[in-house]
């Protein structure tokens, strides 16, 4: 049972600890018996009590882009926001640190997974008139049932544009209190044994709700017909032998998981703790594997 290695023995930090896990890794069973069910029963309604107001937060990175053009910068921004899901009144701001050179221009809230570029849902945040480094929604902003829904769910992301980086400078997923988007850069050097190649990519893998399931979000580039997969490395020293769990299906410009989402059970929560679950793709040239890359928690 997992709650008998947590150090934890106060409810609430219980409480939070079992909602990461919920949220990222669908531990749904893993807590064991009735602490489990009361533990996310308390979750559910914390979160989703259409009588309480949210919170939700993204720390915007470089790293989260998905930009034609490379992106460097020394900015940084973290959003607070607050969604009353009683009347989806949204309230809260963005902080930028931005670099020497940054001229921030536009600061919007897009829909999209982590990995996937899409349209503004709500007015442009406007800029603090005292500090220019504070961007606000704007007063009395109602958020649709529908975009509601999209945010619980993961799918909504604060974007950072710039004079220079017209495409965005900044990006960070809006996320619930415990959720994490996990991201995996991939490469040849992170398969074993390595492989030479000039080919990259990148994963993103986004929770999207407290049944465990998650958004899956793939992109390469520099690769002759790729072909993507979910991989089991059957021991973490090697990634030529194991188990497909899922094959990725290919859209416009990315690869995403079947259905759209999948949920992590206990097995796939130890593989990732053990550097055994990762993303794999093999080639044209390389049938046993171009690039690849382990999935980990940042902590």
């Amino acid at each position: 049972m997992l709650s008998s290695s947590y150090p934890y023995t106060n409810l609430k930090r219980r409480l939070s600890i079992c909602v990461v896990l919920i949220a990222l890794t669908g531990l749904l069973s893993a807590c064991g018996g009735n602490v489990l069910s009361d533990l996310d029963a308390l979750a559910k309604q914390s979160i989703l009590n259409n009588s309480e107001t949210i919170e939700v937060t993204a720390q915007l990175s470089v790293e989260q882009l998905v930009s034609p053009e490379p992106v460097i910068s020394d900015s940084d921004a973290v959003a607070q926001l607050y969604v009353n899901l009683a009347s989806n009144e949204i309230s809260g701001h963005v902080n930028i640190t931005p670099s020497q050179n940054a001229m921030v221009q536009q600061v919007q809230i897009r829909r999209g997974f982590g990995g996937q570029n899409g349209d503004p849902v709500l007015d442009d945040l406007v800029r603090d008139t005292v500090d220019s480094n504070q961007w606000y929604i704007k007063d009395n902003s109602l958020l649709s049932d529908e975009v509601v829904e999209l945010l619980l769910s993961g799918e909504l992301y604060v974007l950072v544009t710039t004079v220079k980086h017209k495409n965005g400078e900044l990006r960070g997923q809006l996320l619930l209190d415990g959720q994490e988007l996990l991201i995996t850069e991939l490469s040849g050097a992170d398969l074993i044994p390595q492989v030479t190649t000039s080919a990259s990519g990148k994963a993103f893998l986004t929770p999207i709700g407290f049944d465990g399931t998650a958004q899956a979000i793939v992109r390469v580039a520099g690769i002759t017909q790729p072909n993507i997969v979910l991989f089991r490395a059957n021991n973490p020293n090697t990634t030529e032998t194991g188990q497909v769990l899922y094959p990725l299906e290919e859209r416009q410009d990315f690869w995403e998981l079947p259905s759209g989402k999948f949920t992590f059970g206990q097995k796939e929560f130890n593989d990732i703790s053990n550097g055994k679950l990762m993303f794999k793709v093999t080639s044209a040239d390389f049938k046993g594997g171009e690039i690849g890359g382990r999935i980990s928690f940042s902590n």
